[in-house]
């Protein structure tokens, strides 16, 4: 399962670089609600094409057809019942009609909110800023086991190696000094392992910042897709960055998946007439 996700992470990176690249220098909270809304588009597309859009039409029209008897008929209970039982069971059908339209667009949405998390779960470090580098170990290395950082010209080691043995965990204090997309070389008792970390000139920009390279698992794979899992023979289980947070209403580190999620639904749905498309 992981090496399949990390395939599909690799292709999804691809094309995240593609599509997301160009709106590197936008504002953030206007690129997330074009994303959102091209999104909801072509998910109203797909939705089309994969559910049985007559019968949903004759679905629909049944229900507006109880709705319109409970409205003239209140008075008679039985008329009542009956009516409220065929529109619950309308409902159950309408949302029978989209679990296969659901199942064909779950895991293009989730390598999508994968790559929209490298863009808006957190904001690049700025020139000056420190930021804590964790690495977890493998439970069978030593702890005396030699780790270190070799130099880099733009990011500068303040503190560290220090060690927490309670945890199996060595961390670093990072200074950056120059903007750009940089990779982190760490020496394990002779192995070689490397690290994404992302440097901007201003807050607001949104180049990819990978927060974890993670380990062989396919959760974590998932919701870390920018750089490839450590094998399980590596004496680093993963290795974690602590970004700053992205601080907006709209396209912040706590809110932009609910406004990609509320932005795609609504250009949905104020666009499924003019596509003629049954929701």
């Amino acid at each position: 399962m992981t090496q399949l996700i990390t395939i599909g992470n690799q292709l999804a990176n691809a094309l995240g670089q593609m599509v997301l690249g160009p709106l590197t220098g936008w504002p953030a909270a206007l690129s997330l609600a074009v994303i959102a809304v091209v999104t909801g588009v072509i998910m109203l597309v797909v939705y089309k094409y994969t559910s049985p859009q007559a019968a949903i039409q004759r679905t629909r029209a049944r229900i507006k057809a109880n709705l319109l008897a409970l409205s003239l008929f209140k008075d008679d209970l039985r008329v009542c019942l009956l009516a409220i039982l065929r529109v619950l069971g309308g409902a159950t059908i309408s949302v029978a009609y989209a679990v296969v339209p659901m199942l064909v667009m779950l895991v293009p949405t989730l390598l999508l909110l994968g790559q929209l998390s490298l863009w808006y779960q957190a904001r690049p470090l700025l020139a000056g800023e420190e930021v804590i580098l964790t690495m977890q170990m493998r439970p069978d290395v030593p702890p005396d086991a030699t780790v270190s950082l070799e130099p880099h010209s733009a990011i500068s080691a303040n503190l560290g190696p220090v060690r927490v043995a309670s945890q199996n965990q060595v961390c670093f204090r990072l200074q950056a000094s120059i903007p750009g997309q940089h990779e982190l070389r760490l020496n394990v008792g002779g192995t070689t392992v490397t690290k994404q970390i992302a440097v901007g000139q201003h807050s607001h920009e949104t180049p990819r910042v990978s927060l974890l390279r993670p380990a062989m698992d396919w959760q974590t794979a998932l919701l870390h897709p920018a750089e490839g899992p450590f094998s399980p023979d590596s004496p680093v289980q993963w290795i974690s960055i602590d970004y700053p947070p992205r601080l907006s209403w709209i396209s912040g580190t706590r809110t932009w998946l609910i406004s990609w999620f509320v932005i795609s639904l609504v250009a949905a749905w104020l666009l499924s007439k003019p596509l003629r498309v049954n929701l």
